[in-house]
């Protein structure tokens, strides 16, 4: 429903730009109702209160609807790749991510993604194929979001790799298994992805306090950490005054050599 509330208020702030620019770019008269006929009007024209805006000439109508789309392709390309949602999805607060990374969309994926609309639009009187993909798709992906890897969450989601149920295995390549005594791994995913399942937050271990001055300090301190070098979990152990790796195949804690 937030998307849906999202696409309603960017096809409002597209069509108030298209009724500002016909007022400032094109021509007005002062007449009855019934000039903006449908069967004998220009091409675009609408009333208020007595006084008919519209374009007659070809030109004119032209650079209003260029402009028009210029307004649309700039809240889809620059703003939405800048900030990671349309003004739509800013309002709702939603917000348009890599899939793999959870990094906000950037401006080449929003391009084609927004590109993707001469599709998702179809049949131009409301965004069928759009709405049907999103609806089917895991992560609710439109066709859009497919071509340009992405997909939308909500905006405490930025940053954080969505787990995309029967996607994420294939394109999140560099699994970290789980930490030892049940702990999930640092690298986790935050809530926010519709369609998307999350671990549960880490339980607090019992971590002895940090190493005394001189020692290495940094990750693995308060939790067991991922050291991707070794691929193995370390923390520091105060007792024996060292890092501890954990052995999978033991289950148990050992000195790193």
């Amino acid at each position: 429903m937030r998307r849906i509330g999202a696409y309603i208020i960017d096809v409002i702030i597209g069509w108030i730009a298209f009724f500002v620019l016909l007022i400032g770019l094109g021509d007005r008269v002062e007449t009855d109702p019934g000039f903006c006929d449908p069967d004998s009007s220009p091409a675009l024209c609408f009333e208020i209160e007595g006084t008919a805006y519209y374009a007659e000439d070809d030109g004119a109508a032209g650079a209003i609807m260029l402009l028009t789309v210029g307004v649309w392709a700039f809240m889809g390309i620059v703003v939405q790749g800048t900030t990671g949602g349309t003004p739509g999805k800013l309002m709702v607060g939603l917000r348009v991510v890599d899939q793999r990374s959870g990094a906000v969309v950037g401006v080449g994926k929003a391009a084609a993604r927004t590109a993707m609309w001469v599709v998702d639009a179809i049949p131009f009187v409301f965004p069928l194929v759009g709405l049907i993909t999103a609806s089917a798709s895991s992560g609710h992906r439109r066709i859009g979001d497919m071509v340009a890897n992405t997909v939308v969450v909500r905006r405490e989601a930025v940053g954080f790799a969505p787990e995309i149920p029967g996607l994420s295995e294939s394109t999140n390549t560099e699994r970290v298994p789980p930490a030892p005594g049940g702990i999930p791994a640092p690298a986790q995913t935050a809530p926010g992805a519709p369609g998307a399942s999350f671990p549960p937050p880490p339980a607090t271990p019992s971590v002895p306090p940090p190493p005394p001055a001189g020692a290495v300090t940094g990750d693995g301190l308060d939790a067991p950490m991922w050291d991707a070098a070794r691929s193995v979990y370390r923390q520091w152990d105060k007792g024996q005054q060292r890092w501890m790796v954990y052995n999978d195949t033991a289950g148990a804690w050992e000195p790193l050599i």
